[in-house]
């Protein structure tokens, strides 16, 4: 008996805390954080391979675009290379990332069936001493496949990983830059 086609949905999301040790010389600190998420060409620079990423394209409503090819990595016998085009929006609240459409090579027939959606955000924060940034990321695989037992573990895993290097980014090349550009600042 031929099993119904039909679509399933996993997401996980993640809250990331990013402390950033600013110079105290800084009369308004958070001021500061808000100038420097107004640069979104630079912190996707930051956070991506400059050699993968292409943009930003200027949007008609004044948004950005920007296209990211991953390097490839292993999923048991695939070899995936995700290609992301997405949109970057900075405003008085924050930093906003969200995908328009994605590709993952290497699914070969598959790609048609497999859809991936990122939405992330960054805001400045302050509580007491500590000053850096909140960040919020969730990551959706939809799928339209014939039910697969092992596909929820392995698109859970995917999930996970592409959420653990997200927040790599946001630890390592995030706080370098800002604490780049406020040291430019003292200057």
């Amino acid at each position: 008996m031929l099993q119904k086609e039909r679509t399933t949905e996993w997401s996980r999301e993640r809250y990331i805390k990013i402390n950033v040790d600013c110079p105290r010389q800084f009369p308004d600190e958070i001021g500061h954080l808000y100038d420097y998420l107004n640069q979104t060409e630079r912190i996707v620079s930051c956070l991506l391979s400059p050699d993968r990423l292409q943009g930003p394209f200027l949007q008609l409503d004044g948004s950005s675009l920007f296209i990211y090819r991953s390097a490839p990595f292993q999923l048991l016998t695939l070899c995936l290379r995700p290609e992301l085009h997405f949109e970057a929006i900075s405003n008085t609240t924050g930093l906003y990332l969200i995908s328009k459409t994605c590709i993952i090579n290497g699914l070969g027939e598959w790609q048609k069936l497999v859809h991936f959606q990122l939405y992330a955000n960054l805001t400045p924060y302050q509580d007491g001493c500590d000053i850096g940034f909140l960040g919020f990321a969730k990551v959706v695989l939809k799928l339209s496949l014939i039910p697969w037992k092992p596909g929820r573990w392995l698109g859970e895993m995917a999930l996970d990983q592409a959420l653990d290097r997200i927040e790599r980014r946001l630890r390592r090349g995030l706080v370098r830059d800002v604490m780049r550009w406020l040291e430019r600042i003292l200057d």
